[in-house]
Protein backbone atom coordinates (compact mmCIF):
# COMPACT_ATOMS: atom_id res chain seq x y z
CA UNK A 1 0.00 0.00 0.00
CA UNK A 2 1.24 3.41 -0.84
CA UNK A 3 1.85 5.60 2.19
CA UNK A 4 0.20 9.02 2.27
CA UNK A 5 2.16 12.07 3.27
CA UNK A 6 1.80 13.37 6.83
CA UNK A 7 0.00 16.48 5.75
CA UNK A 8 -2.77 14.42 4.27
CA UNK A 9 -3.34 12.76 7.60
CA UNK A 10 -3.36 16.04 9.42
CA UNK A 11 -5.75 17.43 6.93
CA UNK A 12 -8.26 14.71 7.51
CA UNK A 13 -8.14 15.05 11.22
CA UNK A 14 -8.17 18.81 11.19
CA UNK A 15 -11.97 19.23 11.28
CA UNK A 16 -12.25 19.08 15.05
CA UNK A 17 -9.23 21.35 15.29
CA UNK A 18 -10.91 23.98 13.21
CA UNK A 19 -13.73 24.07 15.72
CA UNK A 20 -11.15 24.44 18.49
CA UNK A 21 -9.37 27.22 16.65
CA UNK A 22 -12.60 29.25 16.46
CA UNK A 23 -12.95 29.17 20.19
CA UNK A 24 -9.27 29.69 20.82
CA UNK A 25 -8.87 33.38 20.14
CA UNK A 26 -6.17 35.11 22.21
CA UNK A 27 -7.54 34.77 25.73
CA UNK A 28 -7.93 37.80 27.98
CA UNK A 29 -6.47 37.95 31.48
CA UNK A 30 -8.21 35.66 33.97
CA UNK A 31 -11.48 36.94 35.34
CA UNK A 32 -13.95 35.67 37.88
CA UNK A 33 -16.09 34.09 35.14
CA UNK A 34 -13.09 32.27 33.64
CA UNK A 35 -12.13 31.04 37.04
CA UNK A 36 -15.56 29.51 37.35
CA UNK A 37 -15.17 27.74 33.98
CA UNK A 38 -11.85 26.26 35.00
CA UNK A 39 -13.27 24.96 38.23
CA UNK A 40 -16.03 23.22 36.29
CA UNK A 41 -13.45 21.53 34.07
CA UNK A 42 -11.43 20.44 37.10
CA UNK A 43 -14.48 18.53 38.30
CA UNK A 44 -14.33 16.10 35.30
CA UNK A 45 -14.14 12.48 36.46
CA UNK A 46 -10.65 11.22 37.07
CA UNK A 47 -10.67 8.72 34.22
CA UNK A 48 -11.35 11.44 31.68
CA UNK A 49 -9.01 14.12 33.03
CA UNK A 50 -5.84 12.94 31.43
CA UNK A 51 -7.24 12.50 27.97
CA UNK A 52 -9.14 15.74 28.15
CA UNK A 53 -6.10 17.76 29.14
CA UNK A 54 -3.98 15.96 26.60
CA UNK A 55 -6.36 16.71 23.78
CA UNK A 56 -6.76 20.30 24.88
CA UNK A 57 -3.01 20.77 25.20
CA UNK A 58 -2.43 19.28 21.82
CA UNK A 59 -5.04 21.44 20.22
CA UNK A 60 -3.63 24.53 21.91
CA UNK A 61 -0.11 23.82 20.74
CA UNK A 62 -1.21 23.12 17.18
CA UNK A 63 -3.37 26.26 17.15
CA UNK A 64 -0.72 28.52 18.73
CA UNK A 65 -3.11 29.47 21.59
CA UNK A 66 -1.28 30.90 24.60
CA UNK A 67 -1.28 28.46 27.49
CA UNK A 68 -2.76 29.25 30.94
CA UNK A 69 -1.95 27.90 34.37
CA UNK A 70 -5.15 26.81 36.06
CA UNK A 71 -3.86 26.65 39.61
CA UNK A 72 -2.89 30.35 39.70
CA UNK A 73 -6.44 31.69 39.28
CA UNK A 74 -8.14 31.21 42.69
CA UNK A 75 -5.51 31.45 45.43
CA UNK A 76 -4.43 35.12 45.02
CA UNK A 77 -8.09 36.30 45.06
CA UNK A 78 -8.78 34.60 48.37
CA UNK A 79 -5.61 36.08 49.93
CA UNK A 80 -6.55 39.67 48.89
CA UNK A 81 -10.09 39.33 50.22
CA UNK A 82 -8.92 38.16 53.64
CA UNK A 83 -6.46 41.06 53.97
CA UNK A 84 -9.21 43.62 53.15
CA UNK A 85 -11.57 42.19 55.78
CA UNK A 86 -8.92 42.35 58.46
CA UNK A 87 -8.19 46.00 57.62
CA UNK A 88 -11.84 47.00 57.86
CA UNK A 89 -12.21 45.24 61.20
CA UNK A 90 -9.26 47.20 62.55
CA UNK A 91 -10.66 50.53 61.29
CA UNK A 92 -14.09 49.84 62.78
CA UNK A 93 -12.50 48.91 66.09
CA UNK A 94 -10.49 52.13 66.25
CA UNK A 95 -13.58 54.23 65.42
CA UNK A 96 -15.58 52.46 68.12
CA UNK A 97 -12.86 53.11 70.69
CA UNK A 98 -12.72 56.80 69.73
CA UNK A 99 -16.50 57.13 70.01
CA UNK A 100 -16.54 55.42 73.39
CA UNK A 101 -13.72 57.65 74.59
CA UNK A 102 -15.48 60.80 73.46
CA UNK A 103 -18.73 59.64 75.02
CA UNK A 104 -16.97 59.05 78.30
CA UNK A 105 -15.28 62.45 78.25
CA UNK A 106 -18.52 64.22 77.37
CA UNK A 107 -20.42 62.36 80.07
CA UNK A 108 -17.84 63.42 82.64
CA UNK A 109 -17.82 66.98 81.32
CA UNK A 110 -21.62 67.29 81.52
CA UNK A 111 -22.08 65.23 84.65
CA UNK A 112 -24.59 66.40 87.23
CA UNK A 113 -28.07 65.85 88.56
CA UNK A 114 -31.49 67.33 87.79
CA UNK A 115 -34.28 66.95 90.32
CA UNK A 116 -37.77 67.82 89.15
CA UNK A 117 -39.88 68.88 92.12
CA UNK A 118 -43.68 68.99 92.27
CA UNK A 119 -44.56 71.34 95.18
CA UNK A 120 -47.69 70.90 97.24
CA UNK A 121 -50.59 72.96 95.82
CA UNK A 122 -54.18 73.90 96.55
CA UNK A 123 -56.03 75.67 93.77
CA UNK A 124 -59.35 77.46 93.39
CA UNK A 125 -59.62 78.54 97.02
CA UNK A 126 -62.58 80.93 97.27
CA UNK A 127 -61.98 84.07 99.35
CA UNK A 128 -64.65 86.56 100.39
CA UNK A 129 -64.00 88.39 103.62
CA UNK A 130 -62.99 91.55 105.42
CA UNK A 131 -59.70 91.75 107.29
CA UNK A 132 -58.12 94.37 109.56
CA UNK A 133 -54.63 95.47 108.50
CA UNK A 134 -52.36 97.11 111.07
CA UNK A 135 -49.10 98.96 110.74
CA UNK A 136 -47.70 97.02 113.69
CA UNK A 137 -49.64 93.72 113.69
CA UNK A 138 -49.67 91.17 116.46
CA UNK A 139 -49.35 87.44 115.84
CA UNK A 140 -52.12 86.29 113.52
CA UNK A 141 -52.94 89.80 112.32
CA UNK A 142 -52.48 91.24 108.83
CA UNK A 143 -49.77 93.87 108.52
CA UNK A 144 -49.13 96.60 105.95
CA UNK A 145 -46.50 99.14 104.89
CA UNK A 146 -47.16 102.66 103.65
CA UNK A 147 -45.39 103.98 100.56
CA UNK A 148 -45.50 107.69 99.65
CA UNK A 149 -44.57 109.69 96.55
CA UNK A 150 -44.78 113.43 95.90
CA UNK A 151 -44.88 115.40 92.68
CA UNK A 152 -45.58 119.04 91.74
CA UNK A 153 -47.19 120.22 88.50
CA UNK A 154 -47.81 123.75 87.25
CA UNK A 155 -49.51 125.60 84.43
CA UNK A 156 -49.03 129.20 83.24
CA UNK A 157 -52.20 131.12 82.31
CA UNK A 158 -53.09 134.72 81.47
CA UNK A 159 -54.04 136.84 84.45
CA UNK A 160 -57.50 138.40 84.42
CA UNK A 161 -57.06 141.14 87.05
CA UNK A 162 -55.07 142.46 89.99
CA UNK A 163 -56.15 142.12 93.61
CA UNK A 164 -55.02 142.37 97.17
CA UNK A 165 -53.66 138.97 98.11
CA UNK A 166 -52.44 137.25 101.24
CA UNK A 167 -50.51 133.99 100.86
CA UNK A 168 -49.08 131.75 103.57
CA UNK A 169 -45.57 130.42 103.12
CA UNK A 170 -45.32 126.65 103.02
CA UNK A 171 -42.66 123.93 102.77
CA UNK A 172 -41.54 120.44 103.82
CA UNK A 173 -39.93 119.52 107.13
CA UNK A 174 -38.60 116.27 108.65
CA UNK A 175 -39.49 115.48 112.28
CA UNK A 176 -37.10 113.31 114.34
CA UNK A 177 -38.03 111.14 117.34
CA UNK A 178 -34.92 110.60 119.47
CA UNK A 179 -36.91 110.00 122.65
CA UNK A 180 -37.82 106.28 122.66
CA UNK A 181 -39.00 103.41 120.45
CA UNK A 182 -42.69 104.32 120.79
CA UNK A 183 -44.48 106.22 117.99
CA UNK A 184 -45.51 109.78 118.86
CA UNK A 185 -48.77 111.22 117.55
CA UNK A 186 -48.85 114.90 116.56
CA UNK A 187 -52.29 116.46 116.55
CA UNK A 188 -53.72 118.72 113.86
CA UNK A 189 -52.21 122.29 113.99
CA UNK A 190 -49.16 121.16 115.99
CA UNK A 191 -46.73 124.13 116.10
CA UNK A 192 -43.11 124.23 114.93
CA UNK A 193 -40.99 127.23 115.90
CA UNK A 194 -38.03 128.58 113.92
CA UNK A 195 -34.93 130.05 115.65
CA UNK A 196 -36.23 133.60 115.03
CA UNK A 197 -39.55 132.79 116.75
CA UNK A 198 -41.79 132.36 113.70
CA UNK A 199 -44.51 129.70 114.03
CA UNK A 200 -45.47 127.13 111.38
CA UNK A 201 -48.18 124.50 111.71
CA UNK A 202 -49.25 121.17 110.21
CA UNK A 203 -52.85 121.12 108.99
CA UNK A 204 -53.44 117.39 109.53
CA UNK A 205 -52.47 115.06 112.37
CA UNK A 206 -49.46 112.79 111.92
CA UNK A 207 -47.42 110.08 113.69
CA UNK A 208 -43.67 110.08 114.22
CA UNK A 209 -42.29 106.50 114.32
CA UNK A 210 -40.29 105.35 117.33
CA UNK A 211 -36.54 104.78 117.42
CA UNK A 212 -35.01 101.61 115.99
CA UNK A 213 -31.67 99.81 116.27
CA UNK A 214 -29.58 99.03 113.19
CA UNK A 215 -27.51 95.90 112.53
CA UNK A 216 -24.52 97.45 114.32
CA UNK A 217 -26.51 98.11 117.47
CA UNK A 218 -26.74 101.86 116.85
CA UNK A 219 -29.99 103.65 117.71
CA UNK A 220 -31.70 105.28 114.73
CA UNK A 221 -34.27 108.07 115.24
CA UNK A 222 -37.77 107.62 113.89
CA UNK A 223 -38.62 110.18 111.18
CA UNK A 224 -41.59 111.49 109.25
CA UNK A 225 -41.91 114.14 106.53
CA UNK A 226 -44.63 116.77 106.95
CA UNK A 227 -45.94 119.89 105.21
CA UNK A 228 -46.04 123.02 107.34
CA UNK A 229 -47.71 126.39 106.76
CA UNK A 230 -46.78 129.77 108.13
CA UNK A 231 -48.91 130.98 111.01
CA UNK A 232 -49.36 134.34 109.28
CA UNK A 233 -49.33 135.49 105.63
CA UNK A 234 -46.52 137.54 104.19
CA UNK A 235 -43.02 137.34 102.80
CA UNK A 236 -41.47 137.53 106.28
CA UNK A 237 -42.22 133.80 106.72
CA UNK A 238 -40.26 132.80 103.64
CA UNK A 239 -37.14 131.07 105.01
CA UNK A 240 -34.47 128.72 103.74
CA UNK A 241 -33.22 125.49 105.32
CA UNK A 242 -33.45 125.77 109.10
CA UNK A 243 -34.32 123.86 112.27
CA UNK A 244 -37.44 123.89 114.40
CA UNK A 245 -38.49 123.03 117.93
CA UNK A 246 -41.91 121.83 119.09
CA UNK A 247 -43.31 124.26 121.66
CA UNK A 248 -45.98 121.78 122.74
CA UNK A 249 -43.30 119.61 124.35
CA UNK A 250 -41.69 122.47 126.26
CA UNK A 251 -41.24 121.62 129.94
CA UNK A 252 -41.09 117.86 129.28
CA UNK A 253 -38.29 115.39 128.52
CA UNK A 254 -39.57 115.16 124.92
CA UNK A 255 -38.75 118.80 124.17
CA UNK A 256 -35.04 118.16 123.62
CA UNK A 257 -35.58 114.76 121.97
CA UNK A 258 -38.07 115.80 119.27
CA UNK A 259 -36.62 118.07 116.60
CA UNK A 260 -37.48 119.14 113.07
CA UNK A 261 -35.46 120.34 110.10
CA UNK A 262 -36.72 121.83 106.86
CA UNK A 263 -36.36 119.59 103.83
CA UNK A 264 -37.21 122.34 101.33
CA UNK A 265 -37.23 126.12 101.61
CA UNK A 266 -40.42 127.52 103.09
CA UNK A 267 -41.71 129.98 100.53
CA UNK A 268 -44.74 131.47 98.83
CA UNK A 269 -45.64 133.94 101.55
CA UNK A 270 -47.07 137.19 100.17
CA UNK A 271 -49.16 140.13 101.25
CA UNK A 272 -50.09 142.91 98.80
CA UNK A 273 -51.38 143.55 95.30
CA UNK A 274 -50.64 140.94 92.64
CA UNK A 275 -51.99 139.43 89.46
CA UNK A 276 -55.03 137.24 89.97
CA UNK A 277 -57.34 134.88 88.09
CA UNK A 278 -61.05 134.38 87.90
CA UNK A 279 -62.11 131.56 90.19
CA UNK A 280 -63.44 129.46 87.30
CA UNK A 281 -60.15 129.65 85.37
CA UNK A 282 -58.09 128.67 88.39
CA UNK A 283 -60.41 125.82 89.40
CA UNK A 284 -60.48 124.26 85.92
CA UNK A 285 -56.69 124.56 85.62
CA UNK A 286 -56.18 122.85 88.97
CA UNK A 287 -58.49 120.02 87.95
CA UNK A 288 -56.33 119.39 84.89
CA UNK A 289 -53.25 119.45 87.10
CA UNK A 290 -54.92 116.86 89.37
CA UNK A 291 -55.46 114.51 86.43
CA UNK A 292 -51.83 114.85 85.41
CA UNK A 293 -50.64 114.26 88.96
CA UNK A 294 -52.80 111.12 89.36
CA UNK A 295 -51.42 109.57 86.17
CA UNK A 296 -47.80 110.47 86.96
CA UNK A 297 -47.90 109.38 90.59
CA UNK A 298 -49.52 106.01 89.82
CA UNK A 299 -47.05 105.36 87.02
CA UNK A 300 -44.22 106.04 89.43
CA UNK A 301 -45.68 103.90 92.23
CA UNK A 302 -46.25 100.87 89.98
CA UNK A 303 -42.94 101.14 88.12
CA UNK A 304 -40.39 98.37 88.58
CA UNK A 305 -37.84 100.88 89.85
CA UNK A 306 -40.01 102.30 92.65
CA UNK A 307 -42.26 99.41 93.69
CA UNK A 308 -40.49 97.47 96.48
CA UNK A 309 -39.70 93.81 95.77
CA UNK A 310 -41.68 91.26 97.74
CA UNK A 311 -44.81 93.41 98.19
CA UNK A 312 -48.30 93.39 96.68
CA UNK A 313 -49.57 96.77 95.48
CA UNK A 314 -53.20 97.11 94.36
CA UNK A 315 -54.60 100.17 92.63
CA UNK A 316 -57.58 100.16 94.99
CA UNK A 317 -55.11 100.56 97.89
CA UNK A 318 -53.75 103.86 96.54
CA UNK A 319 -54.84 107.30 97.81
CA UNK A 320 -53.78 110.74 96.53
CA UNK A 321 -53.86 114.04 98.43
CA UNK A 322 -53.62 117.43 96.69
CA UNK A 323 -52.20 120.65 98.08
CA UNK A 324 -52.84 123.94 96.27
CA UNK A 325 -49.54 125.81 96.30
CA UNK A 326 -49.54 129.62 96.13
CA UNK A 327 -49.72 131.12 92.66
CA UNK A 328 -46.64 132.91 91.36
CA UNK A 329 -46.30 135.69 88.82
CA UNK A 330 -44.77 134.38 85.59
CA UNK A 331 -44.47 137.69 83.71
CA UNK A 332 -46.15 141.03 83.34
CA UNK A 333 -49.57 139.47 82.74
CA UNK A 334 -49.22 135.75 83.46
CA UNK A 335 -49.73 133.62 86.55
CA UNK A 336 -48.24 130.19 87.30
CA UNK A 337 -50.74 127.88 89.01
CA UNK A 338 -48.99 125.19 91.09
CA UNK A 339 -50.38 122.00 92.59
CA UNK A 340 -48.69 119.33 94.70
CA UNK A 341 -49.87 115.75 94.82
CA UNK A 342 -48.92 113.12 97.41
CA UNK A 343 -49.63 109.43 96.80
CA UNK A 344 -50.13 107.05 99.72
CA UNK A 345 -49.97 103.35 98.80
CA UNK A 346 -50.89 100.55 101.21
CA UNK A 347 -48.52 97.63 100.57
CA UNK A 348 -48.83 94.03 101.76
CA UNK A 349 -45.79 91.80 102.19
CA UNK A 350 -46.27 88.85 99.84
CA UNK A 351 -45.46 85.97 102.22
CA UNK A 352 -47.37 87.43 105.19
CA UNK A 353 -50.36 88.23 102.97
CA UNK A 354 -50.48 84.66 101.60
CA UNK A 355 -50.09 83.03 105.02
CA UNK A 356 -52.83 85.21 106.52
CA UNK A 357 -55.29 84.33 103.75
CA UNK A 358 -54.35 80.63 103.89
CA UNK A 359 -54.88 80.55 107.66
CA UNK A 360 -58.39 81.93 107.16
CA UNK A 361 -59.42 79.82 104.16
CA UNK A 362 -57.52 76.46 104.08
CA UNK A 363 -58.56 73.83 106.60
CA UNK A 364 -55.62 72.29 108.44
CA UNK A 365 -53.10 74.88 107.29
CA UNK A 366 -50.06 74.67 109.59
CA UNK A 367 -48.49 78.12 108.98
CA UNK A 368 -46.00 76.70 106.45
CA UNK A 369 -44.36 79.01 103.93
CA UNK A 370 -46.81 79.53 101.10
CA UNK A 371 -47.44 81.90 98.20
CA UNK A 372 -50.35 82.96 95.99
CA UNK A 373 -49.79 82.16 92.32
CA UNK A 374 -52.44 84.56 90.98
CA UNK A 375 -52.50 87.65 93.24
CA UNK A 376 -53.61 89.91 90.38
CA UNK A 377 -56.91 87.99 90.17
CA UNK A 378 -57.91 89.03 93.69
CA UNK A 379 -59.96 92.19 94.25
CA UNK A 380 -59.10 94.44 97.21
CA UNK A 381 -61.06 97.28 98.73
CA UNK A 382 -59.01 99.25 101.28
CA UNK A 383 -60.89 101.67 103.53
CA UNK A 384 -59.99 103.76 106.55
CA UNK A 385 -61.68 103.03 109.84
CA UNK A 386 -64.47 105.34 110.93
CA UNK A 387 -62.38 107.11 113.56
CA UNK A 388 -59.70 108.24 111.09
CA UNK A 389 -59.90 111.57 109.29
CA UNK A 390 -58.04 110.51 106.14
CA UNK A 391 -57.28 107.12 104.53
CA UNK A 392 -53.54 107.60 105.07
CA UNK A 393 -53.91 109.05 108.55
CA UNK A 394 -53.75 106.36 111.23
CA UNK A 395 -52.43 102.88 111.84
CA UNK A 396 -55.36 100.65 110.83
CA UNK A 397 -57.20 99.82 107.60
CA UNK A 398 -60.22 97.70 106.79
CA UNK A 399 -59.40 95.45 103.78
CA UNK A 400 -62.09 93.61 101.83
CA UNK A 401 -60.73 90.72 99.69
CA UNK A 402 -62.66 88.65 97.13
CA UNK A 403 -61.64 86.19 94.45
CA UNK A 404 -60.27 82.69 93.86
CA UNK A 405 -56.66 82.04 94.89
CA UNK A 406 -54.20 79.34 93.85
CA UNK A 407 -51.76 78.50 96.66
CA UNK A 408 -48.32 76.88 96.31
CA UNK A 409 -46.20 75.72 99.21
CA UNK A 410 -42.59 76.98 99.28
CA UNK A 411 -39.39 75.06 100.07
CA UNK A 412 -35.74 76.09 100.33
CA UNK A 413 -34.08 75.09 97.05
CA UNK A 414 -30.55 75.84 98.28
CA UNK A 415 -31.00 73.74 101.41
CA UNK A 416 -32.39 70.87 99.33
CA UNK A 417 -29.23 70.91 97.19
CA UNK A 418 -27.08 70.81 100.31
CA UNK A 419 -29.06 67.87 101.69
CA UNK A 420 -28.71 65.95 98.38
CA UNK A 421 -25.00 66.59 97.70
CA UNK A 422 -22.90 63.43 97.86
CA UNK A 423 -25.85 61.22 98.86
CA UNK A 424 -26.94 57.99 97.17
CA UNK A 425 -30.00 58.32 94.97
CA UNK A 426 -31.71 55.71 97.18
CA UNK A 427 -31.67 58.29 100.01
CA UNK A 428 -34.04 60.63 98.12
CA UNK A 429 -37.27 59.45 99.85
CA UNK A 430 -35.68 59.93 103.26
CA UNK A 431 -34.46 63.42 102.37
CA UNK A 432 -37.83 64.46 100.94
CA UNK A 433 -39.56 63.37 104.14
CA UNK A 434 -38.03 66.49 105.69
CA UNK A 435 -39.75 68.69 103.10
CA UNK A 436 -43.53 68.55 103.66
CA UNK A 437 -43.95 71.31 101.08
CA UNK A 438 -42.86 68.88 98.32
CA UNK A 439 -45.50 66.53 96.98
CA UNK A 440 -43.13 64.37 94.89
CA UNK A 441 -39.87 64.55 92.94
CA UNK A 442 -38.04 62.85 90.04
CA UNK A 443 -34.26 62.61 89.60
CA UNK A 444 -31.99 62.26 86.55
CA UNK A 445 -28.28 61.58 87.21
CA UNK A 446 -25.57 62.11 84.58
CA UNK A 447 -23.75 60.04 83.39
CA UNK A 448 -26.39 57.33 83.42
CA UNK A 449 -24.30 54.85 85.41
CA UNK A 450 -23.93 57.28 88.30
CA UNK A 451 -25.80 56.43 91.53
CA UNK A 452 -24.82 59.37 93.77
CA UNK A 453 -25.57 63.09 93.69
CA UNK A 454 -22.62 65.42 92.91
CA UNK A 455 -20.65 66.80 95.83
CA UNK A 456 -20.74 70.31 94.34
CA UNK A 457 -24.23 71.80 94.74
CA UNK A 458 -23.60 73.89 91.61
CA UNK A 459 -23.92 70.63 89.63
CA UNK A 460 -27.41 69.99 91.06
CA UNK A 461 -30.32 71.64 89.22
CA UNK A 462 -33.75 71.99 90.83
CA UNK A 463 -36.73 72.41 88.49
CA UNK A 464 -40.17 73.21 89.90
CA UNK A 465 -43.21 71.95 87.99
CA UNK A 466 -46.80 72.84 88.82
CA UNK A 467 -49.58 70.34 88.11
Amino acid sequence: MQKRPLQDIVSKNARPQRRSSVRSEPAPQPTHSEHTDVEEEVMIPKRNRESTFSRRSKNIEESNIPSRRITSLSQPVRATKSSGNNAWIAVVGIIALVILGLAFLLSMLFSGATITVYPKQQNDVFIDGTFIAKKEPLTGELGYNLLTFERTESEVVEATRQEETEEYATGEIVVFNEFDDNPQRLIKNTRFESPDGKIYRIRESATVPGMTTDENGKEVPGTVELTVYADEPGEDYNVGITEFSIPGFEGTARFSKFKARSKTPIEGGFSGTRLALDAGVEDSTRELLHETLIADLKAEAFSEEKKPDGFHLYETAVFIEFDALPNAEAGESQVEIREKGTLYAVLFKEDEFARHLAANTIAGYDDSQIEIQNPAELTLNVERLANEDLPWDGDTYRVGITGTANFKWIFDEDQLKVDLSGREDEALPTILSGYPSIDRAEVVLRPFWRSTFPEDIEDITVVQVLD
